[in-house]
């Protein structure tokens, strides 16, 4: 994750794991997070060192302008997966490949859906399931069971060492 990421006023910056047509190819990345674009762009290097194959055709895509004012023009797009570094849920998504986009890749507005279940901090993952909630309670419960426990061994541990003394 050597590469720094485009740093703008409307793009926030995320550590991502971008997955080839395989998971034995994937590839860690800072990438900026665009509001402003209504599609997520990827390096042509990063597509090739994920050994994607794509049909280069830059004729058929529009040119597009980032938040910072620069202009891409997409040679062709892929649809790979990404998830935030970290989780566990890959997600789904186009991305327009550019030849000699810095950095690696850029999520635009679809990629990154900031609602009230979904913010940027959790990149589009779905609310906790109730399962999910439930044994995060449990865990806390036996934590806290555990504590009082120890707390009570350590006090017992203490009485014994007052009698002995005495």
């Amino acid at each position: 994750m050597a590469e720094s990421p485009v740093v703008t006023p409307t793009a926030r910056n995320v550590a991502i794991t971008v997955f080839g047509d395989t998971e034995e190819t994937e590839e860690d990345t800072m990438a900026a997070v665009d509001n402003t674009l209504q599609i997520s762009l990827i390096s042509k290097a990063m597509v090739d060192r994920l050994r994607v194959s794509y049909k280069c055709e830059p004729s058929q895509h529009e040119p597009i302008t980032d938040s910072t004012g620069r202009t891409h023009r997409p040679i062709s797009q892929t649809k790979l997966r990404w998830h935030k570094s970290g989780k566990a849920k890959s997600h789904p998504h186009v991305f327009h490949i550019v030849d000699g986009l810095t950095p690696s890749v850029v999520l635009g507005a679809t990629a990154v859906p900031s609602t009230r279940e979904n913010d940027v901090g959790t990149l589009g993952l779905s609310k906790k399931t109730d399962d999910e909630k439930k044994r995060q309670e449990q865990k806390k419960k036996d934590e806290e069971a555990k504590r009082e426990k120890e707390k009570q061994l350590q006090a017992d541990h203490e009485k014994q060492k007052r009698v002995q003394n005495s």
